[in-house]
């Protein structure tokens, strides 16, 4: 039986799965010339099917063998010598094509070689060459102009709680901005805008690293801290920081020497968003020096359900706090107050 092999090829951009790369549908009709009612056309049925083979690009032969994956239009590959996924979609891999003799299948954009053989037959045509593409659909992931390592999942994240983004469950993504107040001015660490003061030293043990939990409502940038020390020796050193409320710290006086008055150092800004942190001040010498502090023995109703004023299992070497707090353990009773600190711009 003579074919004609008729090669309409026309590509159908397919919005995949985030698992999978954009597909690209390439339906292949497959009618012959009647040998009964030439010139008329006829499909080509059971018991002779068109089988297709979808190959890389050069073909290896005819049938071809060295197979590139088809896929389903829900994104499902299919297996070598089952190609094929007859219209209407969605609809299974197969080996043979469809009730009129017509074949297509899913790739993702390239080139690509096919061949047909006819079941229980010695015919195989092909390879015939074709260019899966999307045209000026394709679809390219990007960030900031740059392609993306993968080009087969986009996953939207936000740096920060400024933006929400929402999935509405129909392909949307909303983005919007989160609610926000004005920022803070300032605080007195950890987290207080007034308070009553008393004096004390940061703690009784030479390097052990005092705590406190605090939480904000609204942003804050910080570059600057205050405080007064009333007492001390010569050979002292201390700093101040503000972790994160897993231990990490986000901020740090660097080492101070400075005794009896009001002092100021400055740092890098960090801008606190909403959330909880713990202050931390450190010594390196136990009772050497006194600071204007918040209450002595708050810790003893702060500590009654949760910690909230503790020592952290990591200490401080020469002054210089540690990147991590480690676990915090309750302040013991005879422990001393919390040093007030002002935190600005």
């Amino acid at each position: 039986m003579k074919k004609l092999i008729l090669n309409l090829l026309s590509f159908v951009l397919l919005p995949a799965p985030l698992c999978f790369a954009q597909l690209v549908r390439v339906p292949v009709p497959f009618p012959s010339i009647s040998n009964q009612y030439s010139p008329l056309l006829q499909a080509n049925i059971a018991p002779n099917l068109p089988v297709i083979a979808v190959c890389n690009s050069p073909a290896n032969g005819t049938p071809c063998t060295n197979y590139a994956t088809t896929y389903t239009s829900l994104g499902v590959a299919c297996s070598n010598g089952a190609q094929d996924t007859p219209d209407p979609q969605p609809s299974d891999c197969q080996a043979t094509g469809d009730a009129e003799g017509n074949l297509g299948f899913w790739v993702n954009p390239g080139t690509y070689d096919y061949t047909v053989c006819i079941e229980n037959t010695v015919t195989c045509l092909g390879p015939y060459t074709i260019t899966a593409t999307g045209g000026a659909g394709s679809l390219l992931l990007q960030t900031n102009g740059t392609n993306n390592g993968s080009q087969s999942k986009l996953n939207l994240h936000s740096s920060d709680s400024s933006i929400i983004l929402t999935d509405d469950g129909s392909g949307n993504t909303n983005v919007q901005a989160a609610t926000q107040s004005a920022p803070l001015p300032f605080m007195f660490g950890p987290g207080l805008f007034d308070v009553t003061s008393s004096t004390a030293a940061i703690e009784g043990t030479n390097s052990l690293v005092l705590v406190r939990k605090f939480s904000i409502t609204q942003p804050i940038t910080i570059g600057h801290a205050t405080w007064t020390t009333t007492s001390g020796t010569s050979s002292v050193t201390y700093a101040f920081g503000i972790y994160s409320s897993s231990g990490s710290k986000l901020v740090d006086t660097g080492v101070q020497t400075q005794r009896n008055g009001t002092f100021s150092a400055s740092f890098t800004q960090v801008t606190l968003q909403p959330g909880t942190y713990w202050m931390a001040a450190t010594q390196a010498a136990g009772n050497s020096l006194s600071f204007v502090s918040f209450p002595v023995n708050e810790h003893l109703i702060l500590n009654t359900v949760t910690v909230k004023v503790g020592l952290s299992a990591n200490a401080s070497v020469s002054g210089v706090l540690p990147a991590t707090l480690g676990v915090i353990t309750a302040l013991p009773s005879d422990e001393f107050g919390i040093p007030c600190v002002a935190w600005e711009p």
